[in-house]
């Protein structure tokens, strides 16, 4: 009897088909590993995302709830300012109550600006800004209506 051959490779061609192969087996075995890493590399990142879409709601919330506040406390000091100054000119009022605007606004922005958020800051001033033009053009037909 003869002895079984060894079943290595008998040519060159199969040698390289032998390596090829083998390379290739690896390859599949890298890429089904960093399959399963991108999954959870991609579940890490959606729960990163979702907890900051949480923060960034509960932060919108609170600058919305800073803003409204701004704006009813300068417009109740304004008007109780009106109120006292009711028994003046039209035309003095009207003076007054441009200053006092201008005096409120520019208070409320050196205070924002104080502020350390930045982004407090630019819903506030806008805020601000707003409750003052309300003011003026509340002002303004407050005006007209005494000159009546």
């Amino acid at each position: 009897m003869t002895k079984p051959q060894d079943l290595g490779p008998t040519s060159v061609r199969e040698a390289l088909l032998l390596q090829a192969l083998s390379d290739a087996g690896d390859i599949l075995s890298r890429l089904e590993s960093m399959n399963t890493s991108v999954n959870q590399t991609g579940d890490k990142v959606a729960g990163l995302v979702s907890g900051l879409t949480g923060v960034l709601q509960n932060a919108s919330a609170e600058y919305q709830r800073a803003a409204q506040l701004l704006g009813a406390e300068a417009k109740n000091e304004v008007a109780a300012y009106i109120k006292l100054q009711a028994e003046k000119t039209s035309s003095e009022q009207n003076q007054t109550i441009k200053a006092l605007a201008r005096e409120c606004v520019k208070g409320e922005i050196e205070k924002v600006m104080q502020s350390n958020s930045k982004d407090l800051r630019k819903i506030l001033v806008l805020s601000v800004i707003g409750a003052g033009l309300s003011l003026l053009a509340l002002a303004g037909m407050f005006a007209v209506f005494l000159s009546r």
